[in-house]
Formats: C-alpha cells, structure tokens, sequence
C-alpha cells in the first residue's frame, strides 16, 4: 500500500494520471515499454503505479492476485490481457485494468 502511494504521489509530480483520463492505448504503451529490459523507467514507473493503483481500489474479493504475481508479473499480467481483448479498450483504462485483473486473477480459483 505504501509503495502504492508513493507512486502514486511520483505521478502527481511527474504528470498528469487521473484514473479516468488516461486511455487505455495510452496504458499499454506504458505497459509495453514496462516489459522491455531497456524500458523508460518514467514509463514503468507509471505502468505499476497506475496498475497498483486501481489494485487498491478494487474491493479485496474482485481480483485474488498472489504475492508472488505483484509488480512487473502483475503489469505483464495485465499487458498480455490487453493484449488479446483489443476489442475492449474503449472504457477508460481504470476500467480496463480492473476487468483485466479481475479475470487475469479470478478469486476462487486458487491464486491466493
């Protein structure tokens, strides 16, 4: 939760990330060159604290995410998602983060 807030405060300095501003295409840029080894770190930085983000506003039974899938497992959780539902970019990306993890990690299923 910490490091939640934190990058979450880290984007407020850097730029402007209001949830239900950004776009989805806009994410998984971010995404995108999150999972490169010589990724922007601006752009990883944004990724995780904007996936992270949204994490902490789900309610705890929406997405069952281990401990073991948290960060970069999570963005690429989420990454490959979007990747193969093109299809269903056009709400705003906090909704597009919260229906890839609901259904990338679904509770019930073994992922606690």
């Amino acid at each position: 939760m910490k490091l939640a807030f934190a990058m979450l405060l880290f984007l407020g300095v850097c730029g402007s990330a209001h949830a239900q501003m950004v776009r989805s295409e806009t994410l998984y840029g971010w995404l995108e060159e999150s999972m490169r080894a010589e990724g922007n770190f601006k752009d990883r930085t944004m990724a995780l604290a904007y996936v992270a983000g949204v994490r902490d506003m789900l309610d705890e039974e929406a997405a069952c995410i281990p401990e073991s899938q948290r960060g970069r497992r999570t963005l690429q959780a989420v990454r490959d998602w979007m990747k193969t539902n093109m299809g269903r970019w056009e709400q705003p990306a906090a909704r597009t983060v919260a229906r890839a993890l609901r259904e990338s990690f679904p509770c019930g299923g073994g992922n606690r």
